[in-house]
């Protein structure tokens, strides 16, 4: 009977699903409270182990008191959820950045067709021939100047993005630093943000891998590796957001009924 409020302790940790921080606040701060309460009860005449078991039942039942910690916490976390969004637009972008860069690779041994081709048919003006032209005056033909081009953009874009994913990561990682990590969101609000983004990036390869697999179906390279490699990178993204929440669940604890 003596170990009734280590118990009670040990139940309250395994039901709380908050920060780490949190956490052992809430878990010090009841001790605190429950060792008061049974102090005060034995000074007027119970037994000590009377005091333990007494002190945690009018303190509460272990899971109502979890749950109800575990609700103010997700909705004072809500207002944190902002930085967990601009965490992923980061990742976004550094994924669009790193597919830019799959792009340039595979052209190397492809050809810059495979990734920035025209599409069969496509009629290339004399206005926009001089533009391709004055671009890559190198290209034997308005065709080959056009694709030139438009790699050009493809890999000079991408190349933006993942620049630009870095500085909005590092700017992340900074101020997750400076306040102490992520304690300011929960672990319920980090997995909805999360499943969140699995499901982008899900969508964006579905999205795109179709639309590659229509433009290389035939064996002509018409920039259908653009597509692919995007939409690889974006299906990348997203079982590495699923192994996140796989390791999420799998840290969650909990006590039997």
């Amino acid at each position: 009977m003596g170990d009734v409020i280590n118990r009670y302790l040990a139940d309250l940790d395994a039901l709380l699903d908050v920060s780490g921080r949190e956490r052992e606040r809430i878990v010090a701060e009841t001790e605190d409270h429950l060792r008061e309460s049974a102090r005060v009860l034995a000074s007027h005449g119970a037994a000590a182990a009377d005091a333990n078991v007494l002190a945690c039942d009018r303190f509460g039942d272990v899971r109502a008191i979890a749950a109800s910690f575990n609700q103010a916490s997700f909705e004072a976390s809500l207002k944190g959820v902002w930085w967990q969004i601009v965490q992923f637009s980061g990742v976004g972008l550094v994924t669009i950045g790193v597919s830019g860069l799959v792009g340039w690779v595979a052209a190397a041994f492809a050809g810059k067709d495979f990734v920035a081709g025209n599409p069969t048919g496509t009629v290339i003006s004399a206005s926009r021939c001089r533009d391709y032209l004055g671009f890559h005056p190198e290209s034997a033909d308005c065709y080959r100047a056009a694709v030139a081009h438009h790699f050009d953009e493809f890999v000079g874009y991408h190349l933006d993005a993942l620049a630009l994913g870095v500085i909005v990561l590092a700017g992340w990682s900074l101020v997750r630093w400076r306040s102490h990590g992520s304690a300011s969101i929960s672990p319920r609000a980090r997995r909805l943000t999360n499943i969140g983004a699995a499901v982008a990036f899900a969508f964006a390869a579905v999205v795109m891998l179709p639309l590659a697999w229509d433009d290389l179906r035939d064996g002509t390279a018409t920039g259908g590796g653009s597509w692919l490699v995007s939409g690889c990178a974006a299906l990348v993204a997203c079982f590495a957001y699923v192994a996140v929440l796989a390791r999420q669940g799998r840290s969650r604890r909990a006590i039997p009924d």
